[in-house]
């Protein structure tokens, strides 16, 4: 995992390629995840005001086929803890609180977009017997949603426009 403070009120996650384990309704899947990046806006005092989330390859960005993501990537906080003491502590209760998150269907334009598209990455089941099948396997590029700002080096537009 890489953690580089873009700025006094901007911290990004960057988490490489790994299996998660996510709770949707009331079961749990488990899925092979592409490296993830992470944009969190937050006060100096360390109270995050928001955050980001997209599959992170090779520069560009993708959507998060999760519930709980809005369209633009925004991820919707619900009742997380949202002020900490320390950026450690920030981003360790960032993650902890998102991985372990009960996924609702509140938030569910990313993930629709995926269903739609007939992408493997709409369908948990799917993906995880395709995860369990064989265990090298990642979600690549085609089964993947490009976010809109796309470009070659989609996380610098990123930075530029949405974290000032």
């Amino acid at each position: 995992m890489k953690i580089t403070q873009h700025s006094p009120t901007v911290t990004i996650i960057e988490q490489d390629a790994c299996r998660r384990s996510i709770l949707f309704e009331d079961k749990r899947y488990f899925l092979s995840m592409p490296p993830i990046i992470f944009f969190i806006k937050h006060t100096k005092s360390f109270k995050i005001d928001l955050a980001y989330g997209f599959f992170n390859i090779n520069k560009k960005l993708y959507d998060l086929p999760f519930y709980n993501i809005f369209f633009d990537g925004k991820i919707c906080m619900g009742k997380t803890k949202r002020k900490f003491d320390s950026l450690e502590d920030l981003v360790d209760g960032f993650l902890k609180s998102f991985w372990s998150s009960k996924f609702t269907d509140e938030a569910s334009a990313s993930v629709r977009r995926y269903i739609t598209r007939d992408s493997i990455c709409g369908d948990y089941s799917k993906w995880e017997e395709k995860t369990k099948k064989n265990p090298k396997w990642i979600p690549f590029k085609s089964n993947l949603i490009k976010i809109s700002c796309g470009g070659e080096d989609s996380i610098e537009i990123f930075k530029t426009e949405y974290t000032k």
